[in-house]
Protein backbone atom coordinates (compact mmCIF):
# COMPACT_ATOMS: atom_id res chain seq x y z
CA UNK A 1 0.00 0.00 0.00
CA UNK A 2 2.84 2.40 0.85
CA UNK A 3 4.47 1.55 -2.48
CA UNK A 4 1.31 2.56 -4.40
CA UNK A 5 1.17 5.78 -2.41
CA UNK A 6 4.83 6.55 -3.23
CA UNK A 7 4.20 5.87 -6.93
CA UNK A 8 1.18 8.20 -6.90
CA UNK A 9 3.19 10.94 -5.17
CA UNK A 10 6.02 10.54 -7.70
CA UNK A 11 3.56 10.71 -10.61
CA UNK A 12 1.93 13.81 -9.16
CA UNK A 13 5.35 15.42 -8.57
CA UNK A 14 6.39 14.64 -12.15
CA UNK A 15 3.15 16.13 -13.47
CA UNK A 16 3.58 19.20 -11.26
CA UNK A 17 7.16 19.70 -12.47
CA UNK A 18 6.04 19.44 -16.08
CA UNK A 19 3.31 22.03 -15.55
CA UNK A 20 5.75 24.35 -13.78
CA UNK A 21 8.17 24.08 -16.71
CA UNK A 22 5.37 24.83 -19.20
CA UNK A 23 4.34 27.88 -17.17
CA UNK A 24 7.90 29.17 -17.16
CA UNK A 25 8.11 28.74 -20.94
CA UNK A 26 4.77 30.53 -21.38
CA UNK A 27 6.01 33.44 -19.22
CA UNK A 28 9.15 33.74 -21.36
CA UNK A 29 7.05 33.75 -24.53
CA UNK A 30 4.76 36.45 -23.09
CA UNK A 31 7.78 38.63 -22.29
CA UNK A 32 9.15 38.22 -25.83
CA UNK A 33 5.77 39.05 -27.37
CA UNK A 34 5.33 42.11 -25.14
CA UNK A 35 8.76 43.38 -26.16
CA UNK A 36 7.87 42.82 -29.81
CA UNK A 37 4.57 44.72 -29.41
CA UNK A 38 6.39 47.62 -27.76
CA UNK A 39 8.95 47.70 -30.58
CA UNK A 40 6.22 47.69 -33.22
CA UNK A 41 4.37 50.51 -31.47
CA UNK A 42 7.58 52.56 -31.40
CA UNK A 43 8.18 51.95 -35.12
CA UNK A 44 4.68 52.93 -36.20
CA UNK A 45 5.13 56.73 -36.14
CA UNK A 46 8.33 56.47 -38.19
CA UNK A 47 6.51 54.71 -41.01
CA UNK A 48 4.44 57.67 -42.07
CA UNK A 49 4.18 58.60 -45.73
CA UNK A 50 7.08 60.38 -47.35
CA UNK A 51 6.36 62.96 -50.00
CA UNK A 52 9.13 63.34 -52.52
CA UNK A 53 10.88 66.69 -52.03
CA UNK A 54 11.32 67.26 -55.73
CA UNK A 55 7.61 66.84 -56.44
CA UNK A 56 7.01 70.61 -56.43
CA UNK A 57 4.33 70.37 -53.74
CA UNK A 58 3.89 73.38 -51.47
CA UNK A 59 4.91 73.05 -47.82
CA UNK A 60 1.32 73.73 -46.74
CA UNK A 61 0.09 70.77 -48.73
CA UNK A 62 2.82 68.52 -47.34
CA UNK A 63 1.88 69.52 -43.79
CA UNK A 64 -1.82 68.92 -44.41
CA UNK A 65 -1.25 65.53 -46.04
CA UNK A 66 1.08 64.41 -43.27
CA UNK A 67 -1.24 65.52 -40.48
CA UNK A 68 -4.25 63.94 -42.18
CA UNK A 69 -2.30 60.70 -42.50
CA UNK A 70 -1.46 60.73 -38.78
CA UNK A 71 -5.09 61.45 -37.88
CA UNK A 72 -6.23 58.64 -40.18
CA UNK A 73 -3.92 56.24 -38.35
CA UNK A 74 -5.43 57.31 -35.02
CA UNK A 75 -8.94 56.95 -36.43
CA UNK A 76 -8.26 53.33 -37.39
CA UNK A 77 -7.43 52.55 -33.76
CA UNK A 78 -10.04 54.59 -31.93
CA UNK A 79 -12.66 57.28 -32.32
CA UNK A 80 -11.21 60.74 -32.90
CA UNK A 81 -11.71 63.38 -30.23
CA UNK A 82 -13.64 66.53 -31.04
CA UNK A 83 -10.39 68.48 -31.38
CA UNK A 84 -8.92 65.87 -33.74
CA UNK A 85 -12.09 65.89 -35.84
CA UNK A 86 -11.81 69.68 -36.08
CA UNK A 87 -8.23 69.32 -37.27
CA UNK A 88 -9.35 66.91 -39.99
CA UNK A 89 -11.88 69.47 -41.18
CA UNK A 90 -9.34 72.31 -41.08
CA UNK A 91 -6.68 70.37 -43.00
CA UNK A 92 -9.27 69.22 -45.53
CA UNK A 93 -10.46 72.81 -46.06
CA UNK A 94 -6.88 73.99 -46.54
CA UNK A 95 -6.25 71.25 -49.11
CA UNK A 96 -9.42 72.19 -50.99
CA UNK A 97 -8.35 75.86 -51.08
CA UNK A 98 -4.87 74.90 -52.24
CA UNK A 99 -6.27 72.66 -54.97
CA UNK A 100 -8.55 75.46 -56.21
CA UNK A 101 -5.53 77.74 -56.55
CA UNK A 102 -3.62 75.19 -58.62
CA UNK A 103 -4.33 75.50 -62.35
CA UNK A 104 -3.00 72.09 -63.35
CA UNK A 105 -3.61 68.99 -61.32
CA UNK A 106 -0.51 67.85 -59.46
CA UNK A 107 0.44 64.25 -58.95
CA UNK A 108 1.61 63.64 -55.39
CA UNK A 109 3.62 60.52 -54.65
CA UNK A 110 3.15 59.23 -51.10
CA UNK A 111 4.74 56.07 -49.79
CA UNK A 112 5.48 54.53 -46.41
CA UNK A 113 9.20 54.32 -45.65
CA UNK A 114 11.08 52.52 -42.92
CA UNK A 115 13.75 54.18 -40.79
CA UNK A 116 16.48 52.58 -42.91
CA UNK A 117 15.04 54.00 -46.13
CA UNK A 118 14.73 57.44 -44.55
CA UNK A 119 18.37 57.31 -43.44
CA UNK A 120 19.43 56.34 -46.97
CA UNK A 121 17.55 59.33 -48.38
CA UNK A 122 19.24 61.68 -45.91
CA UNK A 123 22.61 60.26 -46.90
CA UNK A 124 23.38 58.12 -43.90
Amino acid sequence: MAEIKDDAVKALQKHSDKQFFELQEAKKLIEVLRAEITELKEQQPTQMPMIQQDSGVKDEKVICLTQLYLLKEKATQRELSFEEARKVQIYTDILEKLNKNVKSEEEVTVQALSEEELLKMVGG
